[in-house]
């Protein structure tokens, strides 16, 4: 059994709390999310990493608390790194382009969105950033194969 550390509600806004450095990977990187028990899945791209947590980039708020399972991937895709993850943190975040729950839009439409005069069409997406802990530290193998070089 798994054991992930009960969610602080001590913890102050704008306080470092992390314990190691995270790191933005190169590339845009999906995980798959899924959220226990019910196991809803669903995309998120990897923000930064560390060896320790990841953050997250998604569509949906998530509570502090919440246990996660993440497929996040790596070098060989016959095997992946997964991981159990807990949300320490979600906060709002600005809209990235390439968001893979994104609808992609086809040409004639991105020019008609181009020269239309509706203001509201340009707001940008509501997303979140959520900060979790893994239950376990990545190896410095699977650290690599998900981030390659580093970008602090």
């Amino acid at each position: 059994m798994v054991q992930l550390e009960p969610h602080s509600a001590l913890r102050l806004p704008g306080v470092e709390h992390r314990i190691q450095k995270r790191y933005r990977c190169c590339e845009r990187k999906v995980a798959r999310v899924l959220i226990k028990p019910s196991f809803q899945n669903f995309p998120a791209l990897i923000h930064d990493l560390s060896l320790n947590g990841v953050g997250l980039l998604l569509d949906r708020p998530l509570e502090a608390g919440m246990v996660l399972a993440l497929h996040l991937g790596g070098l060989d895709p016959s095997e992946p790194v997964i991981r159990l993850a807990q949300v320490k943190h979600v906060r709002p975040h600005r809209s990235v382009a390439d968001a893979p729950w994104r609808k992609k839009r086809r040409l004639f439409e991105q020019l008609l969105g181009f020269f239309s005069q509706n203001e509201g069409s340009h707001l940008p997406e509501a997303i979140h950033l959520a900060g979790c802990k893994f239950d376990r530290p990545l190896t410095s193998i699977e650290f690599r194969s998900l981030c390659g070089p580093l970008v602090p």
